[in-house]
This record gives C-alpha cells, sequence and structure tokens, in this order.
C-alpha cells in the first residue's frame, strides 16, 4: 500500500512504501518471549482494523533539531509537571530516546567499563557526544510515575530488557526482525558477539544500575535528571498522559520523518495509540559516531536488539508490525 503523506504545514515527505507484516509475535518463533501487557486484544476489531488503515497517513517531517522523543504512542499533555509549556516541534522517535543509545553504547564496550561508573555517567557522556556531532537528545516521564520509576517503560525496564537479550530463544526469534530492519548489515556473529556482551554487562548491573538493598534502582529518576541538567535552551524531558493504548508499531525506515502521534491520538478520540520507531536516525547517529564500519553495524545491531528485547518486555505481541520504507 503506497502513500502520499504531507506535513501539517503543507511541506511534502517522502513518498513511502507500506507493509503490513501481521501481529509481531507470528511473525518469529518463540511467541512466549513476548511477556509484556500492552495488548491489541483490549480494542475492538473494527475500531483497530480502522485505525490501522490511518497510521501511514500521520507520517510527518522530523525536526531533527527537536528533542529525541521515545516510540511510546501515548499524547503529551499541554503543560509538563515541571510547569513549562511543552511546543509540538517532533524529533525522531526511538526506543527510551537518548538514554537507550547510553545502553547501546555501553554494551559495545562493556569490557573497558571503568570501575564504580555508572549509568547515568555514561549518559553525561552520551549527551556530550550528542552536543559535539550536533544531535538533539531527550527522554520523557508521565503523569502517574511512582517510587523511583519515571514513566518510561522502556528506561524503568532495562534490568528485564537486559534478561530478554539473555534468554536463550531471544536470538533465534530476534534474527528475524534484525533481518528484516538491517537487511544487507545483518550478521549473525556480530549479534552473538552483542549478546555476550550484555552477559557481561548484566553481570555488572547491580552496581552500574545503582540497584539499591530493597531492590530498586536509582538510575530511573537519576536519567531524567541528568536530561535536564545536561539542557541548554531545550527542555528535553516531555511529560506523557494517560494508559498505553497502542495497537501497534511502526519501524520507519524513511529518512526525515516521523510519526505524529498526538495528531493521530487525537483523531482515534484517545482509544487507540500506535508506537513508532524512526529507525532511520540511529544510521544518521551511526554515521555522525563511528568512522568504523565495523562499528556502525554493531551500533545499529544492538539499537535493533535492544528495540526488539523492549517490545516484548512491554507487550504481548499482539501488536501489528508496519515496516515504512522508501519507495
Amino acid at each position: 500500500m503506497g502513500e502520499n503523506g504531507e506535513h501539517r504545514e503543507g511541506k511534502r515527505i517522502e513518498r513511502a512504501e507500506i507493509k503490513m507484516l501481521g501481529p509481531i509475535s507470528y511473525i518469529a518463533p518463540h511467541e512466549g518471549l513476548w511477556t509484556g501487557s500492552i495488548s491489541r486484544k483490549a480494542h475492538q476489531s473494527e475500531r483497530v482494523t480502522g485505525a490501522l488503515q490511518e497510521i501511514p497517513h500521520y507520517f510527518v517531517m522530523a525536526d531533527t533539531d527537536a528533542p529525541e522523543r521515545c516510540i511510546d504512542g501515548r499524547p503529551k499533555v499541554k503543560k509538563g509537571a515541571r510547569g513549562h509549556l511543552q511546543e509540538m516541534h517532533l524529533g525522531p522517535q526511538t526506543p527510551g530516546g537518548t538514554p537507550a543509545m547510553t545502553l547501546a553504547y555501553r554494551i559495545m564496550n562493556a569490557g573497558t567499563l571503568p570501575e564504580g561508573k555508572k549509568f547515568c555517567d555514561d549518559l553525561k557522556d552520551t549527551i556530550g557526544l550528542c552536543k559535539k556531532h550536533g544531535i538533539s537528545f531527550g527522554g520523557h516521564i508521565d503523569d502517574h510515575n511512582h517510587g523511583f520509576n519515571c514513566g518510561c517503560g522502556a528506561i524503568d525496564k532495562i534490568p528485564e530488557i537486559f534478561k530478554k537479550i539473555l534468554e536463550p530463544e531471544f536470538k533465534e526469534s530476534a534474527s528475524v526482525y534484525l533481518k528484516a530492519i538491517l537487511g544487507e548489515r545483518f550478521d549473525a556473529d556480530v549479534m552473538q558477539s552483542l549478546i555476550g556482551r550484555a552477559d557481561e554487562l548484566n553481570a555488572q548491573n547491580g552496581n552500574y544500575l545503582e540497584q539499591t538493598a530493597d531492590g530498586d534502582y536509582l538510575f530511573r529518576k537519576k536519567v531524567i535528571e541528568t536530561l535536564e541538567t545536561e539542557a541548554t535552551n531545550v527542555q528535553p524531558v516531555e511529560e506523557l498522559i494517560g494508559d498505553h493504548r497502542e495497537i501497534a508499531l511502526v519501524v520507519n525506515l524513511v529518512p526525515g520523518s516521523t510519526f505524529d502521534r498526538d495528531a493521530f491520538t487525537k483523531a482515534q478520540g484517545s482509544e487507540v495509540q500506535a508506537f513508532n520507531y524512526d529507525f532511520w536516525v540511529s544510521e544518521d547517529f551511526a554515521n555522525k559516531l563511528f568512522k568504523s564500519e565495523k562499528k556502525r553495524t554493531e551500533f545499529l545491531t544492538i539499537r535493533a536488539m535492544l528495540g526488539i528485547a523492549t517490545a516484548m518486555v512491554l507487550t504481548d505481541g499482539s501488536m501489528e508490525l508496519i515496516l515504512r520504507t522508501k519507495k
């Protein structure tokens, strides 16, 4: 199915090809890996069918100077909990925003983790790299986060995401998705090496993620403090509102475009939402951050692996998988 898509201000975006691949857990073996609670099954089939057909029409031009957004499908409130007006600049969407990019970078370099270094120390370093290379950074909270949680599942669930990557069935299942996302870049040996490095880092998670004696993790709150402390003239933390109602996960491979999740959710009467992963921006980051083609491939592979593991932890696998590619 083709798509013409236009920006709200009339600027035409690149034409794209839309492939609706069915419920994401049906595409690869080991459906039992999908252990989350977010489910498309909670919505009437007629509502889901109609909404899925509308998703392609809500892609617009991304503002790469705007803060990086999470793939979360929930809309944001007009005024955040910290009192700032939340303007509608649509930066690219990735799972967890900049903190998840930090995790990818550290897994790649798990063997060189300095003694005593914490996740939020790495986040500061990542933000420094972003500033150096002209990459915007960001993350989010929600209107009902509690305890140590920040409200972003891709961040709050990092310990569970590590465990998911290390499950014996993950490699076989995730390989199917990686081949679709990475194409010719997919390398099974690179994937296996990264699983090994994730295992190495996972062994140090208690210290690295600052686990308390009660089993909580201090990093969850500290990531938001770090993002806000490192900000200059742009508020990098947006506040999302309400419960999860996602029915689809879009993997967007069309450079320069992103999903207007707020407009889509409003048009659907706030009944359904959609996840969107602008994977094209990971390619952009890889080109800016690494001179080595090997390192670029590793970065793109671990970014995709973390995205898949995050979806497995947060959803039950019933989301429609939509691939958006250049026409």
